[in-house]
């Protein structure tokens, strides 16, 4: 695959990447790097963890749509992502709520690349033009695959690594106001629980 080709997926990732996706994307994060002591390392890892897996999805829909043109059509007229993501995302919520708090922080890292995953296989309107076109420039799935992760790359370099220094602070903050663990952990899970809804409607309509 010609480098000209490669540098245009990397930019690509990062214009998608700070476009709406950053703003849909930073709520599922918010309740991944929030704790009840804030740790701006942890928010940094947890960061990636998620963008992990995202790439690793982008690698295989890259593969898939370099193996075969005929994947984009398949992919966005099959409804059972949606119901597989929302359902998954539902049980991250409850997890999240009710799992004591030793075992939450132990897990979330586990959270974090799960959830990358699902948003990033879950076809957007971004995501599906960016597909078409490698579609037209990807011969195989090895360079379907190069192109999915060189364009995940660049779509780590987004405004949601703000909040790994915004959300531990504030965290922290509101904690020593309302001084109630709880209400976090419910506020964090309804957020995973809007996501599940939004996707099983998508899969039902």
């Amino acid at each position: 695959m010609r480098w000209p080709l490669i540098f245009n997926f990397f930019i690509s990732g990062i214009v998608i990447g700070t476009s709406s996706c950053a703003l849909s994307c930073g709520w599922l994060l918010i309740p991944l790097i929030s704790e009840n002591e804030p740790s701006i390392k942890k928010s940094f890892f947890r960061f990636i963890y998620f963008h992990a897996g995202k790439i690793i999805s982008y690698i295989i829909l890259g593969g898939l749509v370099g193996y075969s043109s005929q994947f984009i059509t398949k992919i966005t007229n099959n409804r059972s992502l949606w119901l597989y993501g929302g359902t998954i995302l539902f049980v991250i919520g409850i997890l999240n709520m009710l799992l004591p708090d030793y075992r939450r922080t132990g897990i979330k890292k586990k959270f974090s690349a799960v959830t990358g995953f699902i948003i990033g296989i879950i076809p957007c309107g971004p995501l599906i033009g960016f597909l078409v076109y490698l579609a037209y420039v990807a011969n195989d799935f090895v360079s379907g695959a190069i192109g999915g992760f060189v364009f995940g790359l660049g779509n780590i370099l987004n405004p949601l690594i703000f909040l790994i220094f915004l959300v531990p602070a504030s965290t922290g903050f509101f904690e020593r106001i309302i001084n109630n663990k709880q209400i976090f952990k419910i506020a964090g899970s309804l957020i995973f629980f809007c996501w599940a809804i939004a996707l099983i409607l998508e899969a039902m309509g």
